[in-house]
């Protein structure tokens, strides 16, 4: 939800199945290795804000939305 402002090391880590998330422009934080073996993960995030950021960082494929 929007009030989410952190999401937390490891947070999704080992998830092996999870083929998408979608992260709101509230999320300010996004800490170490969240998406760890997570291979087929797309991430869908507003343009600009932290989890394009951390998806470009980390290679993680993203989609730019309007949420």
């Amino acid at each position: 939800p929007g009030s989410v402002k952190t999401i937390q090391h490891g947070a999704f880590a080992q998830c092996y199945k999870l083929k998408s998330i979608t992260i709101p422009k509230s999320v300010e934080e996004i800490g170490d290795y969240v998406f760890e073996n997570c291979k087929k993960v797309v991430i869908y995030t507003p343009s600009g804000s932290c989890a394009e950021s951390y998806a470009k960082r980390n290679k993680i494929p993203f989609v730019t939305t309007n949420i």
